[in-house]
């Protein structure tokens, strides 16, 4: 299986992972990745557990309707993450630092 892109669609757009410094963008991607492993280790982990207890041939290919449910569920779950994280370190770009009340108080502000 290749990698599996689970960056949310805005990631890709023009405010999208772009938009990110480089080290916040390998934060996030190195996250997913790892969690995309762990996940897809465990997955398969599964679906050797579930194929040597296999008795037949409808045993058999309910473990590989599993494990394809369990692939969607894990994709479907760092899309989630992944625009969770996007969004987060979008929000820590875009802060300045300034409070209203600094704002305030500077001349002209």
């Amino acid at each position: 299986m290749g990698a599996i892109s689970v960056l949310p669609a805005s990631a890709h757009g023009p405010d999208g992972l772009a938009a990110l410094k480089p080290k916040q963008q390998f934060k996030l991607r190195r996250h997913i990745e790892q969690l995309n492993h762990r996940g897809r280790m465990a997955i398969l982990k599964d679906a050797e557990t579930c194929l040597a207890g296999a008795r037949d041939i409808e045993e058999l290919l309910r473990c590989e309707q599993r494990e394809r449910q369990a692939r969607r569920t894990l994709r479907r779950k760092l899309r989630a993450r992944a625009g969770e994280l996007h969004q987060r370190y979008s929000q820590q770009q875009r802060f300045s630092g300034r409070t209203t009340a600094t704002a305030a108080a500077r001349p002209g502000g």
